[in-house]
Formats: structure tokens, C-alpha cells, sequence
């Protein structure tokens, strides 16, 4: 996460995801990435509470196909610890 401003964000993560969904029997382990922009509403002194949007995808094999998945968050509300 990295301040372009007093409150203003930008965010990016790296990770693994896998499916868990009904009609989906197995998935192995693929990439993830994550991004998004938020503003800090409150600073505490060991916390802070935001309002972020996130975009996040993911590239997943699926038997013998692979498959990307994308999940946009318009509003998210967050609690910081640090």
C-alpha cells in the first residue's frame, strides 16, 4: 500500500487463490493479483478506517482448461491495524 497524498491510497498484492464454487469439483492453486484505490476516512494512532475499491483476478486450471476470474469491488469499508 503506498499514500499518494495525506489519505488517498493505491494498493497491490500478489497471492494464490483457488475455487471453491457448486459445479466446480477440483481446481489447483493459481496466480492472484490484486489492485485498488481507497481513502483513509479516520487515522488512529494503531488504526485507521478506510473506503477502498478493489479489482482482483485470478488464473485458475480447471480439469484440463484454464480459466481467469476477475472480481471488481466498487465499495469496500476497512479497519487497519499497524
Amino acid at each position: 500500500q503506498m499514500f499518494v497524498g495525506d489519505r488517498l491510497f493505491l494498493k497491490v498484492g500478489l497471492g494464490l487463490a483457488q475455487v471453491d464454487q457448486d459445479d466446480v469439483r477440483f481446481t489447483s492453486w493459481g496466480p492472484a493479483v490484486m489492485g485498488g484505490v481507497g481513502v483513509e476516512l479516520i487515522q488512529g494512532w494503531h488504526w485507521s478506517f478506510d473506503v477502498e475499491s478493489t479489482l482482483t483476478g485470478a488464473r485458475y486450471t480447471v480439469g484440463n482448461t484454464d480459466e481467469t476470474w476477475l472480481n471488481w469491488s466498487l465499495v469496500n469499508f476497512a479497519i487497519n491495524f499497524f
